[in-house]
């Protein structure tokens, strides 16, 4: 059977298959997910698994680093994960190595002689593995619309698109209105040809939304104010639906209006970023 391959391995287990560490008490591992698993002595004892103590206990002259062990012939041994020659051992720069270890999407940062692995922004996992962040995947379609299609565009990225029957930027999409026909451009409307042809019903339809400001300045409407503005022009306060529908059909306002629902928005058709932060849609 094929081996596991692993993430992360646990004490005194190594390798991409954490296999187990056969060291004796008597020496240190070289574990982990980058390990080999060789052993490293503790001074007194030898052997490939440190499970020989040696007759004579090795002494040096002059003595060895902090961070090194004693052996025979006068030998000093720096501990793993440092270099030199035993009377100098200095911290070997691990991240220095195929990054310490850590994926490539990854940053090393080491303390000591312990390596510590963290995935870049875009990215997510334990360091030594990091996958692209789906922002589709995340439980909320990636923030797109309900009606939307999220589309994953590379790491941490996604594209919205509305879907069939529904207009907007794809965070918001709105159903796509019903726009009206100017019967005059048809046969003159049925009028005689040599009349003039206007068709009232496409022009309510097309001009049907206005913005009514109160006379007390701007944004001093409240909505039952607004409410009864709306009616002595025999008219009535716009419901989303009939916004959206004004919008499709090129009604831009930088100016938020009460809607039938106690809410309020104006609807943008071209990008601005002093008019709803750049977005073209309800705001």
């Amino acid at each position: 059977d094929a081996l596991p391959i692993c993430e992360l391995c646990e004490p005194r287990r190594y390798g991409s298959s954490c296999l187990a560490c056969n060291c004796t008490e008597h020496g240190s591992c070289d574990d982990g997910i980058t390990g080999d698993g060789s052993c490293f002595c503790n001074e007194g004892w030898t052997g490939q698994f440190c499970e020989i103590k040696e007759e004579v206990t090795p002494v040096c002259a002059p003595v060895c680093h902090v961070n090194a062990t004693c052996r025979a012939e006068n030998i000093c041994e720096c501990e793993p994960h440092h270099e030199g020659d035993g009377r100098t051992c200095t911290v070997v720069d691990r991240c220095a190595t195929e990054n310490g270890g850590c994926s490539e999407q990854a940053v090393c940062s080491q303390l000591g002689v312990h390596v510590q692995c963290r995935c870049l922004s875009d990215y997510q996992g334990d360091g030594y593995v990091c996958s692209p962040i789906d922002r589709c995947v995340d439980g909320t379609n990636g923030g797109c619309s309900e009606h939307a299609d999220c589309i994953n565009t590379g790491p941490n990225s996604r594209r919205c698109e509305c879907r069939q029957g529904y207009v907007g930027n794809g965070v918001q999409c709105l159903p796509q209105a019903t726009l009206p026909v100017d019967r005059c451009l048809e046969e003159n409307g049925g009028c005689h040809p040599e009349a003039a042809c206007e068709d009232l019903h496409y022009q309510e339809e097309k001009a049907g939304v206005f913005h009514l400001q109160s006379p007390k300045g701007k944004y001093s409407f409240t909505y039952d104010e607004a409410e009864n503005g709306c009616a002595a022009e025999a008219a009535s306060l716009a419901t989303f639906t009939q916004l959206s529908a004004a919008q499709q059909l090129g009604l831009h306002l930088c100016l938020v209006g009460w809607l039938a629902n106690r809410t309020a928005g104006y609807p943008t058709t071209y990008p601005n970023p002093s008019c709803g932060s750049g977005h073209v849609a309800i705001v």
